[in-house]
């Protein structure tokens, strides 16, 4: 999906707009930017809150190294997000979540849904996938937005991915719905947090999670305030900051499936 970076919605913004018709990965060339390699002929070095944006990725990345497809018909795009902190970086996913989720909303798609700690689903399907990245005393955030389904659908190796649908949304006006959002839960995570729990998709459902060698069945009971998931198992409550639900039960189909 290509995007204008001089669309009138972007003039005094407190981000620039970088737009490629095609790269490797946007997380990729962002960090590589950081280190002096220029995605563009004469480009300065990045600012804070910087924002590439291509129209197709040919490797692009998930969490754990895995591959996310990235054909034509959907939105990517890295943001440069300052952080010292390195402790603090790993909250850049779920407020990029809820960042974009809102962002979503507010163009008119209805019924998106957060999957701990960084997917986004929509009708029980995955329609985006985050990837945040600690480099340089910076936050890589990198999101990829399942537009519309690829000519022949997703492959299988897919899985759960779906995509929005609906009416044509506009590039343009849903990066600065997310970059506003983001902004505004940066200084105020507590309404992110508010916001990412009326969406929660894994509270009260069955759940298997995986961290590291170990597999086991539990319960989730939402988000705590630092966004660690609650899963109440083995006659007790505990808050996961790692880990990844890689089942969950479905309500409105009483059967399990792969998330």
């Amino acid at each position: 999906m290509k995007v204008n970076p001089l669309a009138p919605c972007f003039r005094g913004a407190f981000y620039r707009v970088f737009y490629l018709p095609e790269t490797d990965s946007t997380n990729t060339r962002m960090k590589a930017w950081l280190q002096g390699e220029c995605p563009f002929a004469g480009a300065t070095a990045p600012r804070a809150f910087d924002l590439l944006a291509a129209g197709r990725q040919t490797a692009g990345r998930g969490r754990l190294g895995r591959h996310f497809l990235s054909p034509e018909s959907g939105l990517y795009f890295s943001v440069l997000i300052p952080q010292a902190d390195a402790e603090k970086a790993s909250k850049c996913t779920p407020l990029c979540a809820a960042a974009m989720a809102k962002a979503l909303e507010e163009t008119g798609v209805q019924g998106i849904n957060v999957k701990w700690v960084n997917d986004l689903y929509k009708n029980g399907r995955k329609v985006a996938g985050i990837l945040c990245e600690y480099t340089q005393g910076h936050v890589v955030c990198g999101i990829g937005l399942n537009v519309s389904a690829p000519p022949g659908g997703f492959p299988p190796e897919a899985g759960m991915a779906g995509a929005l649908g609906g009416k044509p949304i506009c590039p343009e006006k849903l990066l600065s719905g997310f970059m506003n959002a983001l902004n505004a839960y940066l200084r105020r995570p507590h309404e992110a947090l508010a916001f990412y729990r009326e969406r929660d998709l894994l509270k009260g459902r069955q759940v298997t999670v995986q961290r590291g060698e170990e597999t086991f069945l539990g319960t989730a009971l939402g988000v705590n305030d630092d966004f660690a998931l609650l899963v109440s198992h083995g006659g007790r409550v505990e808050a996961l900051s790692s880990g990844e639900v890689i089942h969950v039960t479905m309500e409105d189909k009483h059967a399990r499936g792969t998330l």
